[in-house]
Protein backbone atom coordinates (compact mmCIF):
# COMPACT_ATOMS: atom_id res chain seq x y z
CA UNK A 1 0.00 0.00 0.00
CA UNK A 2 2.99 2.61 0.66
CA UNK A 3 4.73 1.80 -2.53
CA UNK A 4 1.34 2.55 -4.21
CA UNK A 5 0.65 5.45 -2.19
CA UNK A 6 4.06 6.59 -3.46
CA UNK A 7 3.74 5.87 -6.90
CA UNK A 8 0.36 7.66 -7.07
CA UNK A 9 1.71 10.37 -5.13
CA UNK A 10 4.93 10.62 -7.78
CA UNK A 11 2.14 10.26 -11.04
CA UNK A 12 0.29 13.69 -9.69
CA UNK A 13 3.90 15.32 -9.20
CA UNK A 14 5.07 13.91 -12.70
CA UNK A 15 1.07 15.23 -14.01
CA UNK A 16 1.64 18.63 -11.77
CA UNK A 17 5.26 19.25 -13.53
CA UNK A 18 3.78 18.48 -16.98
CA UNK A 19 0.81 21.12 -16.16
CA UNK A 20 3.44 23.78 -14.99
CA UNK A 21 5.63 23.10 -17.42
CA UNK A 22 2.65 23.72 -20.08
CA UNK A 23 1.73 26.58 -18.37
CA UNK A 24 5.44 27.81 -18.66
CA UNK A 25 5.56 27.07 -22.27
CA UNK A 26 2.17 29.22 -23.02
CA UNK A 27 3.91 32.23 -20.91
CA UNK A 28 6.59 32.34 -23.47
CA UNK A 29 4.67 33.15 -26.09
CA UNK A 30 3.70 36.40 -26.80
CA UNK A 31 -0.17 37.54 -27.36
CA UNK A 32 -1.16 38.17 -30.60
CA UNK A 33 -1.45 41.46 -29.71
CA UNK A 34 1.84 42.37 -28.46
CA UNK A 35 3.13 41.34 -32.04
CA UNK A 36 0.56 43.98 -33.33
CA UNK A 37 1.68 47.00 -30.92
CA UNK A 38 5.07 45.77 -31.34
CA UNK A 39 5.07 45.96 -34.81
CA UNK A 40 3.23 49.60 -35.16
CA UNK A 41 5.61 51.01 -32.38
CA UNK A 42 8.79 49.91 -34.55
CA UNK A 43 7.49 51.00 -37.89
CA UNK A 44 6.87 54.50 -36.64
CA UNK A 45 10.12 54.93 -34.58
CA UNK A 46 12.22 53.21 -38.14
CA UNK A 47 9.88 55.62 -40.16
CA UNK A 48 10.24 59.04 -38.07
CA UNK A 49 13.80 58.31 -37.31
CA UNK A 50 14.89 57.83 -40.97
CA UNK A 51 12.69 60.73 -42.56
CA UNK A 52 14.28 62.91 -39.75
CA UNK A 53 18.14 61.94 -40.07
CA UNK A 54 17.92 62.23 -44.30
CA UNK A 55 16.24 65.14 -43.80
CA UNK A 56 18.57 66.83 -41.64
CA UNK A 57 21.24 65.49 -44.42
CA UNK A 58 19.73 67.00 -46.89
CA UNK A 59 19.44 70.74 -45.64
CA UNK A 60 23.46 70.23 -44.53
CA UNK A 61 24.37 69.21 -48.13
CA UNK A 62 22.23 71.64 -49.92
CA UNK A 63 22.51 75.32 -48.22
CA UNK A 64 26.35 76.03 -48.52
CA UNK A 65 25.60 78.72 -45.05
CA UNK A 66 25.33 75.67 -42.69
CA UNK A 67 28.46 73.73 -43.75
CA UNK A 68 30.34 74.10 -40.55
CA UNK A 69 32.83 71.67 -37.92
CA UNK A 70 29.39 71.63 -35.78
CA UNK A 71 26.85 70.92 -39.17
CA UNK A 72 29.51 68.12 -40.30
CA UNK A 73 29.42 66.34 -36.28
CA UNK A 74 25.11 66.41 -36.77
CA UNK A 75 25.43 64.78 -40.05
CA UNK A 76 28.02 62.48 -38.90
CA UNK A 77 25.26 61.61 -35.83
CA UNK A 78 22.77 61.23 -38.64
CA UNK A 79 24.55 58.59 -39.97
CA UNK A 80 25.21 57.09 -37.12
CA UNK A 81 21.39 56.92 -36.19
CA UNK A 82 20.66 56.16 -39.36
CA UNK A 83 22.90 52.50 -38.90
CA UNK A 84 21.59 51.75 -35.81
CA UNK A 85 17.99 52.43 -37.55
CA UNK A 86 19.42 49.77 -39.92
CA UNK A 87 20.96 47.60 -38.31
CA UNK A 88 19.62 47.13 -34.14
CA UNK A 89 16.44 47.47 -35.40
CA UNK A 90 15.56 44.91 -38.07
CA UNK A 91 17.63 41.99 -36.28
CA UNK A 92 15.64 42.52 -33.00
CA UNK A 93 12.63 42.69 -34.73
CA UNK A 94 13.59 39.35 -36.48
CA UNK A 95 14.68 37.59 -33.24
CA UNK A 96 10.77 38.89 -31.95
CA UNK A 97 8.94 37.14 -34.55
CA UNK A 98 11.38 34.56 -34.88
CA UNK A 99 11.02 33.57 -31.16
CA UNK A 100 14.66 34.14 -30.60
CA UNK A 101 15.43 31.65 -33.14
CA UNK A 102 18.60 32.87 -35.34
CA UNK A 103 18.13 31.76 -38.88
CA UNK A 104 20.66 33.81 -40.60
CA UNK A 105 23.96 31.25 -40.04
CA UNK A 106 26.89 31.39 -37.67
CA UNK A 107 28.83 34.31 -39.54
CA UNK A 108 25.58 36.62 -39.32
CA UNK A 109 25.15 35.17 -35.90
CA UNK A 110 28.65 36.96 -35.21
CA UNK A 111 28.88 40.02 -37.35
CA UNK A 112 25.24 41.51 -36.63
CA UNK A 113 25.97 41.91 -32.94
CA UNK A 114 29.63 43.16 -33.68
CA UNK A 115 27.88 45.79 -36.01
CA UNK A 116 24.96 46.19 -33.80
CA UNK A 117 27.36 47.38 -30.83
CA UNK A 118 29.66 49.64 -33.52
CA UNK A 119 26.96 51.42 -34.81
CA UNK A 120 26.03 52.47 -31.26
CA UNK A 121 29.74 53.26 -30.60
CA UNK A 122 29.54 55.68 -33.62
CA UNK A 123 26.70 57.51 -32.08
CA UNK A 124 28.00 58.09 -28.84
CA UNK A 125 31.37 58.85 -30.19
CA UNK A 126 30.13 61.54 -32.28
CA UNK A 127 28.34 62.90 -29.20
CA UNK A 128 31.77 62.67 -27.82
CA UNK A 129 33.15 64.64 -30.36
CA UNK A 130 30.87 67.68 -30.24
CA UNK A 131 31.22 67.91 -26.93
CA UNK A 132 35.32 68.05 -27.29
CA UNK A 133 34.63 70.49 -29.84
CA UNK A 134 32.76 72.62 -27.96
CA UNK A 135 35.33 72.82 -24.77
CA UNK A 136 38.24 73.29 -27.26
CA UNK A 137 35.98 76.10 -29.18
CA UNK A 138 35.41 77.99 -25.77
CA UNK A 139 37.81 77.02 -22.97
CA UNK A 140 41.24 75.99 -25.39
CA UNK A 141 41.21 77.49 -29.41
CA UNK A 142 44.57 77.11 -30.45
CA UNK A 143 46.35 75.38 -33.65
CA UNK A 144 47.06 71.98 -31.49
CA UNK A 145 43.36 71.86 -30.16
CA UNK A 146 42.12 72.31 -34.19
CA UNK A 147 44.54 69.67 -35.29
CA UNK A 148 43.05 67.18 -32.95
CA UNK A 149 39.58 67.90 -33.48
CA UNK A 150 41.00 67.24 -37.09
CA UNK A 151 42.16 63.82 -36.62
CA UNK A 152 39.14 63.10 -34.31
CA UNK A 153 37.29 63.77 -37.63
CA UNK A 154 39.16 61.69 -40.16
CA UNK A 155 38.87 59.11 -37.41
CA UNK A 156 34.72 58.98 -37.08
CA UNK A 157 34.69 59.21 -40.63
CA UNK A 158 36.72 56.17 -41.49
CA UNK A 159 34.57 54.00 -38.74
CA UNK A 160 31.33 55.63 -40.46
CA UNK A 161 32.34 54.71 -43.98
CA UNK A 162 33.99 50.84 -42.94
CA UNK A 163 30.47 50.76 -41.33
CA UNK A 164 28.39 51.88 -44.08
CA UNK A 165 30.03 49.37 -46.52
CA UNK A 166 29.64 46.48 -43.44
CA UNK A 167 25.97 47.72 -43.37
CA UNK A 168 24.79 47.35 -47.31
CA UNK A 169 26.26 44.18 -47.10
CA UNK A 170 24.10 43.09 -43.96
CA UNK A 171 21.45 44.29 -45.59
CA UNK A 172 21.83 42.16 -48.92
CA UNK A 173 22.48 39.23 -46.94
CA UNK A 174 18.68 39.82 -44.50
CA UNK A 175 17.25 40.40 -48.32
CA UNK A 176 18.27 37.28 -49.72
CA UNK A 177 17.45 35.51 -46.51
CA UNK A 178 14.33 36.44 -45.71
CA UNK A 179 13.03 36.23 -49.56
CA UNK A 180 14.21 32.62 -49.71
CA UNK A 181 12.55 31.92 -46.08
CA UNK A 182 9.05 33.47 -48.01
CA UNK A 183 9.87 31.67 -51.21
CA UNK A 184 10.47 28.34 -49.37
CA UNK A 185 7.16 29.28 -46.90
CA UNK A 186 5.06 29.35 -50.25
CA UNK A 187 6.60 26.39 -51.77
CA UNK A 188 5.70 24.28 -48.14
CA UNK A 189 1.52 26.00 -48.53
CA UNK A 190 1.16 25.31 -52.01
CA UNK A 191 2.49 21.45 -51.85
CA UNK A 192 0.67 21.06 -48.93
CA UNK A 193 -3.17 22.19 -50.25
CA UNK A 194 -2.35 20.66 -53.42
CA UNK A 195 -1.37 17.11 -51.18
CA UNK A 196 -5.06 17.42 -49.25
CA UNK A 197 -6.47 18.57 -52.64
CA UNK A 198 -5.08 15.50 -54.15
CA UNK A 199 -5.93 13.24 -50.89
CA UNK A 200 -9.52 14.81 -51.01
CA UNK A 201 -10.01 13.20 -54.74
CA UNK A 202 -8.78 9.79 -54.24
CA UNK A 203 -11.11 9.52 -50.97
CA UNK A 204 -14.11 10.78 -53.15
CA UNK A 205 -13.18 8.49 -56.31
CA UNK A 206 -12.70 5.53 -54.07
CA UNK A 207 -16.21 6.52 -52.75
Amino acid sequence: MANTSHLVQGQGTLSAMSDNSNSTDAEVFPPAYMFAYVTLLNVIIFVVGVIGNVMVLLVIVRMRTLRTRVNYFLASLSVSDLLVLVVCQPSAMLEFYTREKWLLGKVMCRLVPFLEHWTVHASVLTLLVIGMDRYVTICRPGAIAVALVVVIIAVVVIIVVVVVVLVVVVVVVVVVVVVAVVVVTAAAVVGSSSSSSSSNSSSSSSR
